[in-house]
C-alpha cells in the first residue's frame, strides 16, 4: 500500500500588515478561507491519477485536491486539518503575521497552548489520521492526502512509527509530495 502526503498549493492570500498577537486568530481565520493560485506540478498530478483523494477541510486544501482529482470524488476529514496555532491576547507589539506564526509555532513546540490544540493533542490526532489513511489504502491501495505542512510532517512520523518506508520529513513546500509504503 502507498500513502502520498501532499501539501496544498500556494494560498491566494496577501495580508502581511503588522498585527498584534490578539489579532492573529482573525488573521488565521481569513487565511483558512483563502483558495489557491496556480496549478499543481505534473508529478503531483501523476501521483493522484489512480489514488483515492482525501483532504483537509480548509478551502486551500480542498481546492488543491480538486485540481489533483480532476473531477473524481474527494473525501474531506477534520483529522487532516492543520495543527492549531496558538496565539495570545497581547495588544502589543505589532509585527508582520509571518513573524507571529514562526514565534507562536516555536512556542507551541515548547508546550505553549494559548487557546489552541496542544502539540500533544495534535500528535494524537496525527496518529489517528495515519490509522485512517492506512485503513483507506486497504490492501495494496494508493491514498493521496492533500494537507498542510505541520500536520503532514506529524502524520509522516506516525506512518514511519508504524513501519512505513519513506522520507523522514514530509516535503513542506507548496505542492510538495512525499510517498510512504507499508
Amino acid at each position: 500500500m502507498q500513502i502520498i502526503l501532499v501539501r496544498h498549493g500556494r494560498p491566494d492570500f496577501r495580508d502581511g500588515a503588522p498585527i498584534a498577537p490578539r489579532e492573529l486568530r482573525s488573521w488565521i481565520e481569513r487565511y483558512n478561507r483563502a483558495g489557491v493560485v496556480g496549478e499543481p506540478p505534473d508529478a503531483a498530478v501523476r501521483s493522484a491519477a489512480t489514488a483515492t483523494i482525501v483532504s483537509s477541510p480548509t478551502k486551500r486544501a480542498v481546492e488543491s485536491a480538486r485540481r489533483l482529482a480532476r473531477g473524481r470524488e474527494i473525501v474531506t476529514c477534520e483529522l487532516f486539518r492543520e495543527a492549531d496555532l496558538p496565539h495570545s491576547l497581547w495588544r502589543w507589539p505589532k509585527l508582520p503575521p509571518a513573524w507571529w506564526v514562526v514565534l507562536f509555532r516555536l512556542a507551541w513546540y515548547c508546550g505553549f497552548g494559548g487557546q489552541a490544540e496542544t502539540a500533544s493533542a495534535a500528535t494524537t490526532r496525527a496518529g489517528e489520521a495515519a490509522e485512517n489513511l492506512i485503513a483507506l489504502a486497504g490492501d495494496g491501495g494508493v491514498v493521496l492526502l492533500v494537507g498542510h505542512g505541520i500536520m503532514n510532517s506529524m502524520i509522516a512520523k506516525q506512518l514511519l512509527a508504524r513501519g512505513a518506508r519513506g522520507p523522514g520529513l514530509a516535503r513542506s513546500q507548496y505542492w510538495g509530495c512525499s510517498s510512504y509504503r507499508l
